[in-house]
């Protein structure tokens, strides 16, 4: 094999490898949608969820603490929320409550661009009492 061949052929493997590590448009996360991503139910349903759900740590109660946990998630294709991370948090085992509470949340109906479904980033608060 030639040194030309050896190298076009290294080339167009490594080519291959890249565009297969490229993000495709089916990857792609929106930040915003032409149909957002919403709670089935609404928000007040959803909100009441987390208010049912979430368990209120035990030191949070020990130190009195309340107030927002932000959290930022992804609404994925089929509603499901991923990717959830704490923005600005309380301590106290809150953030990591206000993580399990949404892992385990009922499924959204997802956001829609160009009339196809899309992952939309969200970001929201949510309220420890």
């Amino acid at each position: 094999m030639t040194l030309f061949a050896k190298f076009f052929l290294c080339f167009l493997c490594f080519f291959s490898l890249s565009a297969a590590i490229q993000p495709t448009q089916e990857d792609k996360i929106y930040e915003m949608a032409e149909e957002p991503p919403a709670p089935i139910g609404g928000l007040a349903k959803f909100f009441e969820y987390t208010e049912d759900n979430l368990v209120y740590p035990a030191e949070a109660k020990k130190n009195g603490v309340k107030g927002n946990v932000f959290v930022k998630f992804v609404v994925e294709k089929d509603g499901k929320l991923s990717q959830i991370k704490v923005i600005k948090g309380l301590g106290h085992g809150c953030d990591e409550a206000v993580i399990t509470c949404l892992q385990a949340a009922p499924r959204w109906k997802a956001g829609k661009q160009s009339g196809k479904t899309v992952r939309v980033v969200k970001t929201m608060s949510i309220q420890i009492k």
